[in-house]
């Protein structure tokens, strides 16, 4: 292991990564029931819901069931109110159903605009059908509104990334320090993040020492410690010294940027039970209409006003729109609540596949291990010379050893005409002497030279992350069966599989050969992949669920259906995809059942059953209801 390029960690290169089509073939935008018309939101259906509302209460008292007032040119005034809430309240289903009929995927929209216009046109033309249609439309909007709420509940987590940058930052201007807004900094400037404040932006530490929350990155909540050199995310909070940043990635382009744009990927990406509920949807679209001709037909010979009412009645009643609601309700809150917790789904289709996984095949290094060397073995004069040298090395070894160093007290000298020979190691002058820290010929140990006499070697090691045992527990908990790959030599690696307590071990695996084992593992049953992401990147993209461990902005270059900030955010991953699987299942039963009921009652086939077209309205926009209160309880 030669020193400066000994780490599996090495340079990581991406460019073969670039993203392809091939990894979203299903980007084409689709017709998503949830978001029925962008123009539409919470608001939107809050105030025609109000007007609404007050033009029907007259209605109601002139001409419906309560009919307590008798005035004249009754009417003109009730054609007049009623023509207000058609049109204004009416309107986003009017849209609604104009982009379903340009997409040529007539649904929920669709019978809702025809439903209200057959009322409408056969109240001008002298039936009394004014109250059913503006209650109708009242309840509708009722519905849609409580609906656009509840979404707008789950897609709120996701602005939750958002908001926890400030909106300015301290920069560093000579021996000034200015306040300016986030999107005037650039890369390379310098900035202080005072106690208490979260860090504006991503980059590295070059003054100060602190220890920061990062649940918001790994969505673990115990305190990291942070010094000169270490990487710092922009949203994460300092919580005890004063720190100076330089900046690596600017408004746009940082980590909390590359999160969001993930995950509104993943939001437009397919499911397989998406899939289905969609074609359930578009058929059923096709049922209602024929069941509302034939309800028509049916009940014609006995009263025109009837037959109106029960094919109104059935067009509404089994409006696909719970239907529509059920997958992408579940994905939306699901997806903001794993980005919470410091997981990305690039491909939400892995919602759905991970329940189903038997196997998982770990790659060791900085997946169980922390993935950087930590001292073991040392005599203290050697390891205070080593530390001279690499006091300012960005290296992970010299960090390591300095860091060493520091935690066991030693008095650290200074060294001068300090450089580094590439690929072997490092020198320098300390207290007179020549001494020269890293690799040896045809030796991979760290020694520490002076004046050409090796004086003490430095042992490191990568250790087990400190959680890595017991999540490897879990895993093994939850009926899964656990495995490691790794790159090194079958002692060390079976050392590691006895601590863990996996259930097998794939010792000295060159990077292709990850590909192999994966494939082999999918004959037996679905497999998931948990890597590093870059040297791994083959294997992530075969597996059934590809999971890339990676925190910073580099996580867009992954293949990986999954992204993950550490291990300890796996069975949170494998909880939630669990929970939102069974909600999607639930979705699907409760909305494809209550059709079965409902629409027959509507006809009026089912004796003593008569469902006006508002009582039609407030029960589907019940089990619009139910549906959403189902998904949000994930």
């Amino acid at each position: 292991m030669q020193h400066h390029h000994c780490c599996e960690h090495t340079e990581k290169h991406t460019s073969h990564m670039e993203e392809c089509e091939h990894c979203h073939p299903h980007k084409e935008h689709h017709h998503d029931h949830s978001h029925h018309s962008h123009h539409h939101n919470e608001e939107d259906f809050k105030k025609r819901f109000f007007v609404s509302l007050i033009f029907t209460i007259p209605v109601l008292i002139l001409s419906g069931p309560i009919n307590i007032l008798d005035i004249p040119f009754e009417w003109i005034v009730v054609t007049l109110l009623s023509s207000v809430v058609y049109f204004y309240g009416g309107k986003p289903f009017f849209e609604g159903a104009l982009s379903e009929i340009r997409a040529k995927r007539p649904g929920m929209m669709t019978l809702v605009a025809f439903a209200i216009t057959s009322a409408f046109i056969y109240s001008v033309f002298g039936g009394n059908f004014f109250w059913e249609l503006t209650t109708l439309v009242t309840v509708m909007l009722l519905g849609h509104w409580i609906e656009a709420k509840s979404i707008s509940t789950a897609m709120k987590e996701l602005n939750i990334l958002q908001h926890l940058l400030p909106s300015t930052a301290h920069k560093v201007v000579g021996n000034r320090v200015v306040d300016v807004p986030l999107h005037n900094l650039r890369v390379g400037d310098v900035v202080i993040v005072k106690v208490g404040e979260r860090i504006p932006v991503d980059g590295v530490i070059v003054e100060g020492e602190t220890r920061v929350d990062a649940s918001i990155v790994t969505g673990e909540s115990i305190p990291e410690t942070r010094r000169i050199g270490d990487r710092v995310i922009g949203g994460e909070l300092n919580i005890d010294g004063v720190i100076k940043v330089r900046v690596e990635a600017t408004s746009g382009n940082t980590y909390l940027d590359h999160v969001r744009k993930l995950i509104e990927e993943a939001l437009s990406s397919r499911t397989k039970v998406q899939d289905l509920a969609d074609r359930a949807a578009g058929m059923l679209f096709y049922v209602s209409l024929a069941a509302g001709i034939i309800s028509f037909i049916l009940w014609y010979p006995v009263s025109l006003t009837f037959a109106i009412e029960r094919m109104i009645s059935v067009f509404v009643i089994s409006c696909p729109h719970a239907l529509g609601l059920a997958i992408p309700m579940v994905v939306s809150i699901s997806t903001s609540r794993l980005a919470r917790d410091g997981v990305v789904l690039r491909d939400r289709r892995a919602l759905e596949e991970t329940p189903k996984v038997k196997y998982i095949l770990l790659d060791k290094t900085g997946t169980l291990t922390e993935g950087k060397p930590v001292v073991v073995g040392y005599d203290e004069k050697s390891l205070r010379l080593a530390a001279a040298v690499e006091r300012y090395s960005e290296h992970i070894i010299g960090r390591a050893i300095y860091k060493k160093a520091e935690e066991i007290g030693l008095d650290i000298p200074e060294a001068r005409d300090v450089k580094v020979i590439p690929g072997k190691g490092i020198e320098g002058v300390v207290e007179g002497k020549k001494v020269y820290v890293g690799s040896l010929e045809s030796d991979t140990g760290i020694y520490v030279v002076v004046e050409g006499e090796v004086v003490g070697n430095i042992e490191l090691k990568d250790v087990i992350r400190h959680d890595a045992k017991e999540i490897v527990a879990r895993l093994k908990d939850m009926g899964y069966e656990v495995y490691i790959i790794s790159g090194d030599k079958k002692e060390i690696t079976e050392q590691y599989a006895r601590d863990l307590k996996v259930d097998g071990h794939f010792a000295e695996v060159k990077p292709h050969e990850k590909l192999e084992i994966v494939r082999m593992f999918k004959k037996r049953g679905k497999t998931m992949m948990v890597g590093d992401g870059i040297n791994d990147a083959p294997a992530l993209a075969e597996a059934d669920v590809g999971v890339a461990i990676a925190t910073g902005s580099e996580i867009t270059a992954y293949t990986a259906h999954v992204i993950i900030s550490s291990i300890s955010a796996l069975p949170r991953l494998i909880y939630i995809s669990r929970k939102s699987l069974r909600r999607m299942w639930e979705n699907l039963f409760w909305a494809a059942s209550y059709n079965v009921v409902a629409i027959p009652a509507a006809m009026g086939i089912l004796p003593g059953i008569v469902i006006s077209p508002a009582l039609a309205a407030l029960i589907m926009s019940l089990s619009t209801v139910i549906v959403a209160f189902n998904s949000l309880r994930i």
